[in-house]
């Protein structure tokens, strides 16, 4: 697994669900996530995946975001 710890996304209108998911499935370690504009395609099954995946998440910003 990765040790990156921090993930910013930024204005990304063609991120799906599936794609977010299987990101974040991969990144265990992420303590802060920050999404911003990135409403087209993400959901509440984004929300919960990260949850699952991520154990030691710290902060969760959403900014401009329908999530």
């Amino acid at each position: 697994a990765t040790n990156i710890r921090c993930m910013r996304i930024d204005d990304c209108r063609c991120l799906s669900d599936k794609a977010f998911s299987e990101a974040v499935r991969n990144l265990p370690k992420l303590e802060k996530v920050s999404i911003s504009l990135c409403n087209s395609y993400l959901s509440k099954d984004s929300l919960e995946a990260l949850g699952r995946s991520c154990p030691l998440l710290k902060s969760l910003l959403c900014v401009g975001s329908r999530l």
